[in-house]
């Protein structure tokens, strides 16, 4: 009996060792994370910056900010013809871009159920509100015939010349509950965690335009704005991803 009471208490001792050393747990850090989706799906993975408060070993709430930039410009060929009538200088002002950015803000509280030695197993909640805006930026000059020609080429008087910026614009947002589970492995200072998500969230999207045309030589600007009612909706939908995280404690 004695020989099956030994390794017993010995299992009991090593499970309880997680709990007795982490009664003087650091209770504040600092982290980064990456997640496999955003509000707009897996063509944008945002990183998350956050700030943590271990209220004790097992109940932990999180503070953080998803966010993602990227910048897209047209490459345009070093080689290609001009036409006659036209300067070259006008030719390569031709750019285009596209910028694309997601920031949020966001709120997340876990229950760490089950411990052994380093590791544990949580799950939890959170709500974030995120807002992603892309940006087409078009710039040109725009070569438009005043009148006819007959008998010869055209030149560049017969041209009303005009300097084109034109924007458009891609606009989501949305307010999700995320419900999640995962696993944490934790030393004194540092720990990494992986946790699957499933986003239960309302979008909101929206799409407009707007474009100015500049007459030379001072010439007067004509605006107008462009709005895309096709494109505006709202929706719900649910989403999985999944998220990695690392934190410094001090």
């Amino acid at each position: 009996m004695k020989t099956k009471i030994k390794p017993l208490i010995l299992l009991l001792c090593i499970l309880a060792m997680p709990a007795s050393a982490q009664e003087n747990i650091k209770k504040f850090g600092i982290g980064l994370g990456y997640h496999s989706a955003s509000i707009v799906g897996d063509s944008v993975r945002p990183f998350d910056i956050s700030f943590r408060y271990r209220i004790n070993e097992r109940h932990t709430l999180t503070l953080y900010a998803p966010l993602w930039v990227k910048n897209d410009k047209e490459v345009e060929p070093k080689d290609y013809e001009v036409p006659s009538y036209a300067r070259k200088e006008d030719m390569e002002k031709h750019k285009a871009t596209t910028k694309h950015f997601l920031w949020g803000i966001g709120i997340a509280y876990d229950y760490s159920f089950y411990q052994l030695s380093n590791f544990s197993f949580f799950a939890g909640a959170k709500i974030d509100y995120q807002e992603y805006k892309d940006r087409n930026d078009l710039q040109y000059v725009s070569y438009t015939p005043r009148h006819e020609v007959h008998g010869r080429d055209y030149e560049y008087g017969d041209f009303r010349v005009e300097d084109v910026m034109q924007y458009d614009w891609y606009r989501a947002r949305a307010l999700s509950l995320t419900p999640n589970a995962g696993v944490r492995f934790t030393t004194s200072r540092f720990s990494v965690e992986g946790a699957f998500n499933l986003a239960i969230s309302r979008l909101i999207r929206k799409a407009y335009g707007f474009s100015v045309w500049t007459e030379r030589p001072n010439g007067g600007d004509a605006t107008w704005t462009e709005n895309h009612p096709d494109k505006h909706r709202s929706e719900y939908f649910i989403r999985p991803e999944l998220s990695i995280n690392m934190y410094y404690y001090f």
